[in-house]
């Protein structure tokens, strides 16, 4: 509980997430677990993130698992709702966006992809799982498929965030319980 200035990394490879402006640790949230509690100011730079170290910029393909839950869906419009910051597009990720409520995500991708206002509420806990390869890229909650595209160019940036987007101008209010990156696209 209290701030978290450091995420420490369980697999072993040293990506330890380390803290900008500290979100504060929650206990017993999510089964009796803590979660990390991001919150946005609206202003660029003061809200609560992580920075992460360039693991990723050399995947060919990534899939990532995220147990996270919003403030509020459809969120306010100031601030807005930054998920994170994978891909190596220039746009910013929304989950979701305040205008019309759609997941917009540039995960391991040259662009950002335009999908779905999930049917189910993101602010309760949900499982979101996104994966980025060669031509194929797809996003699902709660193992339902929300959005999938043949046209896909892998692209990962080498200055990952968790909480905010690239410039630290669209960040997020939400909890997350978890988080997996993984260096290719899962099997079945």
């Amino acid at each position: 509980t209290g701030t978290i200035t450091t995420w420490s990394d369980s697999s072993g490879q040293g990506n330890t997430a380390t803290a900008v402006n500290a979100p504060t640790g929650v206990a017993a949230v999510v089964n009796g677990h803590k979660i990390v509690r991001f919150t946005a100011s609206g202003t660029p730079g003061a809200s609560d993130y992580f920075t992460l170290p360039d693991f990723a910029s050399a995947f060919t393909e990534g899939e990532a698992f995220l147990v996270v839950k919003v403030a509020a869906d459809p969120p306010a419009s100031t601030p807005i709702s930054g998920l994170w910051w994978f891909g190596s597009a220039t746009t910013a990720t929304h989950f979701p966006y305040d205008g019309d409520s759609k997941v917009y995500d540039s995960f391991g991708g040259t662009v950002r992809q335009t999908t779905v206002d999930p049917a189910t509420t993101l602010a309760q806990f949900n499982i979101y799982d996104v994966y980025s390869a060669s031509a194929d890229w797809q996003n699902y909650l709660n193992n339902v498929s929300l959005f999938s595209t043949g046209t896909n160019t892998v692209g990962f940036t080498t200055t990952p965030r968790l909480g905010c987007n690239n410039a630290a101008d669209v960040c997020g209010n939400l909890d997350i319980a978890e988080l997996r990156v993984y260096d290719h696209k899962l099997s079945g």
